[in-house]
């Protein structure tokens, strides 16, 4: 038990310093721009890191599915440092970006790996509560990544917030490398260039190149060009077309393929993917408006915006926690998906009722509600997909829900956009005398910009933007309800063994005995 938890442990840790490396760089964008002197870079710093580890989520899924996952997981891991110590080193712009993407490449793994590894090694009936505790890890990244990068660039300098993560990897590539003792697949015993055989290098390439126009377009889209630039509608075509292509590629190849489709026939592994897609897009979407909102309606600044996000967060850390353990308590997934759905959709109408004078009681409440029903409900299709799909099927679960989660977010963080920036729009109409860029990207200094008078009409378009905004977040969140329903109830606790049938002769006393021996073995 001991070297299982500590291996879990090791794989979480594993996992917060890959999350952390996603948000850390938010907060020292700024002395990067200084530093490299190359402010047209700026968006790549953050971006590429994301992007690889999203496009790149089938091809971990074929891998650990296909080698051992202590090998690729530790490959993983090293690529993270290599790419950490790539950054910290960097004396370019372009070095430090290609340290970035190498660094979200070994994130893909470590992020896959650590749920497909535990999957592995924690019993079906403790995996809720083991993938609760991982995922509310993510949760911790979101909240103390962009802290921390903050204050160790003030203090000691940007590259340490690089150069920090290489004696905690390396200390934990040290336990994973005693203590992780992964169970040998079938697939193993198969010769290293049969393995490699298996490997769907078209597909994989192809799915990666796809699925990298798509998040492409959807970053530029809501940043750098209109939606109907030559240059967007190219990669949404060149997705399309590489898709449907990969797609009937995919088909054709049927077991060798990168994802096999053959999955998406079991009705609970597409239920869980359906849940997990729109109830992660209703939470990206009110994680990125709800700082915006306290910016623009309260005035307040970035860093007290990111403080006031916290009863969210906690709530949703602390909701991944307690629903992996109840679910693990009460044997089945269902209730608390239905549960997420509830408490997510309820949060989300009640964030739409936002108005400038609110109650702090109120915006405190309504994002802890909110928070409750996310945090249960996406570890909860995470755990679903596990239960759902066979041993040897689980990385490409793992790795698809993790996929559909990122895409998820990014198409409707867009659909947002659009929805927030059409009726701000309407300002440049009522105050002609403010710059769009001031009314578009400077919410955070209206009140430096605008005149009292000006801000008394500002106010409220902002508000009704938003507010558009957290409608949509009600509408993904009631989406949900079509995962749960279709979803199979099956239990995660194991049957208990029927009483040994007496042998002739056997007191009481030593039937008792014999039952007890049967459970205990059945339970180890």
């Amino acid at each position: 038990m001991v070297p299982r938890v500590l291996m879990v442990t090791a794989l979480g840790l594993s996992l917060l310093i890959a999350a952390l490396d996603a948000t850390l760089v938010a907060t020292i964008v700024p002395t990067l721009s200084e530093e490299f002197q190359s402010v047209k870079d700026v968006g790549w710093y953050g971006s590429v890191y994301l992007l690889v580890t999203g496009a790149t989520q089938p091809t971990f899924g074929k891998l650990y599915a296909t080698f051992s996952s202590k090998a690729v997981f530790l490959v993983s891991l090293i690529l993270l440092l290599g790419g950490s110590l790539a950054c910290a080193l960097a004396r370019t712009s372009t070095s430090f970006i290609v340290g970035r993407a190498i660094a979200g490449l070994g994130s893909a793994g470590c992020i896959s790996g650590a749920l497909i590894i535990t999957a592995a090694v924690v019993p079906l009936h403790q995996r809720p509560m083991f993938t609760g505790i991982l995922g509310s890890l993510e949760g911790v990244a979101i909240v103390i990544g962009p802290i921390i990068g903050g204050a160790i660039a003030s203090h000691i300098g940007w590259r340490w917030c690089f150069w920090i993560n290489l004696p905690i990897g390396g200390a934990l590539l040290l336990v994973l490398l005693i203590f992780f003792r992964p169970p040998q697949k079938p697939v193993e015993r198969a010769s290293l260039r049969d393995r490699i055989k298996q490997i769907d290098f078209v597909g994989g390439t192809g799915l990666v190149g796809s699925i990298t126009c798509l998040l492409l377009a959807l970053e530029w889209g809501s940043t750098l060009y209109t939606w109907n630039d030559a240059r967007l509608i190219g990669l949404l075509v060149v997705f399309g077309v590489s898709f449907v292509s990969v797609a009937a590629h995919q088909h054709w190849l049927k077991e060798r393929a990168t994802f096999p489709t053959r999955l998406l026939a079991n009705r609970s592994f597409a239920s869980c993917l359906w849940y997990g897609f729109t109830l992660s897009s209703a939470q990206m979407v009110v994680l990125y408006y709800l700082p915006i909102w306290f910016q623009a309606i309260q005035g307040v600044s970035s860093r007290e915006s990111g403080v006031r996000l916290l009863p969210m967060v906690i709530a949703l850390i602390g909701s991944g926690v307690l629903g992996g353990i109840g679910a693990s308590l009460v044997g089945y997934i269902p209730p608390f998906m239905i549960l997420g759905t509830i408490f997510a959709s309820t949060g989300a109408g009640m964030l739409y009722t936002f108005q400038p004078n609110i109650e702090t009681a109120r915006w405190i409440g309504y994002q802890v509600l909110f928070g409750l029903g996310t945090g249960a409900g996406v570890q909860s299709s995470i755990v679903g997909t596990q239960v759902a799909l066979d041993p040897a099927d689980v990385p490409y679960g793992v790795s698809a829900i993790i996929l559909v989660n990122t895409v998820g977010g990014s198409i409707f963080i867009s659909v947002a956009q659009n929805l927030f920036v059409t009726r701000i729009e309407k300002l440049t109409e009522l105050i002609p005398s403010v710059d769009r860029e001031t009314l578009l990207n400077r919410f955070g200094f209206l009140r430096d910009s605008l005149t009292p008078e000006q801000l008394q009409i500002a106010l409220p378009e902002y508000n009704h933007g938003i507010q558009n905004v957290f409608l949509l977040a009600i509408v993904l969140a009631c989406l949900t309800t079509l995962g749960w329903v279709f979803i199979k109830w099956i239990p995660l606790k194991p049957p208990k063994p029927a009483p040994a049938p007496p042998a002739e002769g056997q007191t009481r006393e030593e039937r008792k005995t014999t039952t007890t021996e049967v459970i205990s073995q059945t339970a180890a």
